[in-house]
């Protein structure tokens, strides 16, 4: 079994919040500026297709993915 990670880059990350709708569960959004918080590290194996499906749906390429 692969392990995966997620990572935000909060310099990148504008807020658009699309990442949280691909993947509700595995983020928590800022209050205070509307950026993405991972929740889950790593990531479990059934969310593996919603993590890469908010990595792609983010318009500033913020987030990596990182399978190990």
């Amino acid at each position: 079994m692969k392990k995966m990670h997620v990572k935000v880059n909060l310099e990148a990350c504008q807020g658009h919040g699309l990442c949280y709708f691909a993947a509700e569960a595995l983020y928590e959004i800022r209050d205070s500026d509307g950026r993405a918080i991972v929740l889950l590290d790593p990531v479990p194996e059934d969310m593996h297709d919603a993590a890469r499906k908010s990595a792609e749906v983010c318009p500033e390429r913020a987030i990596e993915i990182i399978e190990e």
